[in-house]
C-alpha cells in the first residue's frame, strides 16, 4: 500500500519561487532611484542654492563667485579690505548656518560636464569662477550635469541674467515634467 505524500510538489515551488523573484525586482525597480532621477534631484538642488546666492549678491552688495573642479563646488563672496582691495572668502558665516553655501561635493557618479558663458564653452577650473553680481545683471551661464563617464542622460542648468537658474530636463515621452 502506498502512502500519500505531503508536501509541496517542484511545480508548486517553482511557482512560489517565480512569484517571489517577480515581486523582488519590481521592488527593486521602485526602491532604487534612477540615473535620471538622481541627475533632477541634483541639478535641482544646485539650481535652488544657485538662485539663492544671486540673491543674497543682490540683497547684501557684494560680488559671489561659483567655481567646480567637476566634482565638488564652492561659493566664495567678495569681503572689502580696504578702499583699494578686496579680496573673496568662502560664503559661510554665521547668518548661513544652514551650510547651504558650504562646499558642495556631488555624489560619486554625478559630474559637472561643462559650462557655458555667453554660449561660450568655460573651462572647468575651481580658478574660473562664474560671478553672480551684486547689481542683479549676471552673464547667461548654463552648467550640464551627467553621469560621470555618460555624456548621457544629462540636464542642463540655465542661468538666465536676472539671477534665477532653471533647469532644462531632456524631453522625455514618458514624463511631461520640464521647466
Amino acid at each position: 500500500m502506498n502512502k500519500p505524500s505531503s508536501g509541496f510538489t517542484l511545480i508548486e515551488i517553482l511557482i512560489v519561487l517565480v512569484l517571489i523573484s517577480l515581486m523582488s525586482g519590481f521592488l527593486i525597480i521602485n526602491l532604487i532611484p534612477d540615473q535620471q532621477e538622481k541627475l533632477q534631484n541634483e541639478s535641482d538642488r544646485l539650481s535652488q542654492v544657485l538662485t539663492q546666492a544671486a540673491d543674497i549678491a543682490r540683497l547684501s552688495g557684494k560680488k559671489i563667485t561659483w567655481s567646480t573642479n567637476g566634482k565638488q563646488y564652492f561659493f566664495k563672496a567678495q569681503e572689502i579690505i580696504d578702499d583699494k582691495s578686496a579680496q573673496f572668502k568662502p560664503l559661510t558665516s554665521k547668518r548661513y548656518a544652514d551650510d547651504t553655501f558650504k562646499d558642495y561635493q556631488l555624489p560619486n557618479e554625478i559630474v559637472i560636464s561643462k559650462i557655458y558663458l555667453n554660449n561660450q564653452e568655460h573651462k572647468i577650473n575651481i580658478d574660473n569662477p562664474i560671478y553672480l553680481s551684486p547689481a542683479g545683471i549676471n552673464t547667461p551661464f548654463s552648467i550640464v550635469l551627467s553621469m560621470s563617464g555618460n555624456t548621457t542622460p544629462s540636464i542642463e542648468l540655465e542661468g538666465l541674467p536676472i539671477g534665477k537658474v532653471v533647469n532644462k530636463y531632456p524631453k522625455n515621452p514618458t514624463t511631461n515634467q520640464q521647466n
